[in-house]
């Protein structure tokens, strides 16, 4: 039985008592429950500075403070942000984008924003210093024009179709960061970010919270909270604690809760196919897993049907690759490896993996043990690592399991430090894999930290990248998800299904339209039900409009 099972119904009133008073005694926040919205992280974030790797810590609360020249709506379309026009043209030979900014938009620090900016972002990514994970994105523009404050012109050397869905980063400020070594952001940026967006930044103390402030000088004018908060927690069980005791507002329930609120008429339920995948990646370097026929068989000695019902208690699906069937370019025609551990046995055989004197499989001397690695505060994906090692201990497959806090761990992957990690992609709406599967990105801080390299894969991944019509896409896209599943770089495993739970009536949303604002409950949406979370507003603080 799981721990956040075990401690469903019998919560010691004690232990909640603690909670709460715990959290009520914090100085800083001590005024909690004005028009405030409290959100729980489930880990401390590594940085606030978006053109770094993102994690699903820092993620909301980067997305509340930046903004990019274009982003996707709720229908997932691009629509502006920061540029209010644009256009694509020669697609394709050398595509130009000609943008043109919004002349209303200020840094939280009050300094007009500007086409500097966005050249000062390009060449920031372009750094080798930054390390950033967007370079791919950007490597292919050959010049970026500005020929005054309001307009922007990139010329690209090639044809690349995701180029449009790039600009959706976030821009930094020229006037803040020219001149500095990206090295010395960690110490001052990166932890007091100043950006454009609907709300600012006022005060982080590590493991405990980051709080942000309405910004009264947004664009689309000022959000209708004051403020918002999101509080660290160690672990779920206190992250749940937290919800329960009202400390708060929101909280993406496991799935060995979703029954019990489900049937509960004091809460809403927001669920939805997640656009994400859990996997085990296998580190290619390692010799045990250069040989695709090994990881086809591990593929077959883990039972992953099993693991949806343990884990996510039936609330997934199994997991084809490297698209989710969420994405418009997702293959559904990719069979999974099924649960056979007799013909893994035979195929590590062939593979000249015999069973040793010991119980563990041998080649040339070398046992088959090796460790995965993931990171604390993450009890699904504990429980994957400890089935991965049941799994394979009835074939012959010594494991061992190691849990970093997330620094450490997250240090270690990006130097190809590992044997095997346990971890998941979240996935934007895009068909471009470059960055994470193409053999020139296997470098250390690079995002093909696994080591894969398959020249046919690398040559569909150039194709996709010039291909603009849709068909032809999907029929690319969908030939590639099928042979990185067949090489098994990683042991894909499942989608989780994502539900979101808050108290019923507790929040509206308002937000602007062409033709106004409009006062609705909040629903889900192709983009999830936290879209226009800026917009959001506790009932008993309604808007004036």
């Amino acid at each position: 039985m799981s721990p956040i099972r075990f401690f469903l119904y019998g919560v010691p009133a004690i232990l909640l008592l603690l909670l709460a008073v715990s959290f009520w005694n914090t100085k800083e926040l001590s005024a909690k429950k004005k028009n405030e919205m409290s959100l729980g992280l489930n880990a401390e974030p590594a940085t606030l500075n978006p053109l770094q790797q993102a994690d699903t810590a820092s993620a909301p609360v980067m997305a509340l403070l930046y903004n990019g020249l274009l982003k996707q709506n709720e229908n997932l379309e691009l629509v502006g942000d920061l540029a209010q026009e644009w256009s694509i043209s020669n697609t394709k030979t050398e595509p130009i984008i000609k943008f043109t900014l919004r002349r209303d938009v200020r840094w939280h620090d009050g300094t007009s924003f500007t086409s500097r900016d966005v050249l000062f972002t390009y060449h920031a990514v372009m750094d080798e210093r930054l390390v950033s994970p967007l370079r791919g994105d950007f490597e292919k523009i050959a010049t970026i024009e500005t020929p005054d404050p309001w307009h922007v012109i990139v010329h690209y050397r090639m044809p690349f179709s995701p180029a449009l869905l790039s600009w959706t980063t976030s821009i930094l400020p020229e006037h803040l960061l020219k001149g500095s070594n990206p090295i010395s952001w960690a110490g001052s940026f990166n932890r007091h970010p100043i950006g454009t967006g609907p709300f600012r930044f006022k005060s982080w103390k590590s493991n405990e919270y980051i709080q942000l402030h309405r910004n009264d000088d947004y664009f689309l004018g000022p959000p209708w909270l004051d403020s918002m908060v999101f509080h660290i927690f160690p672990d779920p069980l206190t992250m749940r604690l937290a919800f329960e005791t009202q400390q708060i507002d929101f909280w993406d329930a496991p799935p060995s809760a979703i029954k019990s609120f489900k049937n509960n008429a004091r809460y809403e339920l927001f669920d939805s196919p997640s656009n994400l995948y859990t996997y085990i990646g296998w580190n290619l370097r390692r010799k045990m897993f250069s040989d695709r026929s090994v990881r086809q068989a591990l593929a077959q000695a883990v039972n992953i049907p099993e693991m949806i019902r343990y884990i996510l208690y039936g609330h997934g699906l199994v997991s084809t690759g490297i698209y989710t069937p969420q994405l418009w370019f997702f293959n559904p025609n990719v069979i999974p490896f099924s649960y056979n551990p007799e013909k893994a046995k035979k195929n590590l055989d062939a593979a000249g993996w015999k069973v040793g004197p010991d119980g563990i499989r041998q080649r040339h001397g070398k046992r088959f043990s090796f460790t995965i690695i993931t990171n604390n505060g993450n009890d699904v994906r504990k429980d994957i690592a400890t089935l991965v090692q049941d799994d394979l201990q009835k074939i012959g497959i010594e494991v061992k399991i190691e849990i970093y806090e997330w620094a450490v761990f997250f240090k270690k992957v990006r130097a190809g430090d590992f044997d095997a990690t346990a971890l998941g992609w979240g996935l934007p709406n895009n068909y471009d894999q470059y960055q994470i599967w193409h053999s020139s990105q296997c470098h250390p801080d690079e995002m093909n930290y696994v080591g894969y390299q398959n020249p046919h894969a690398d040559a569909l991944m150039l194709e996709l990248q010039q291909e603009y019509d849709r068909t032809k896409i999907i029929q690319l896209a969908g030939e590639l998800q099928q042979i990185i599943y067949q090489d098994q770089p990683y042991l894909f495993l499942f989608v989780p299904q994502s539900t979101s739970v808050l108290r019923r009536g507790s929040y509206r949303i308002c937000y602007p339209t062409d033709h106004g604002f409009i006062d609705s409950p909040i629903h889900m949406t192709k983009a999830g039900w936290s879209y226009n979370l800026e917009w959001f507003y506790r009932t008993e603080y309604p808007p004036k409009k």
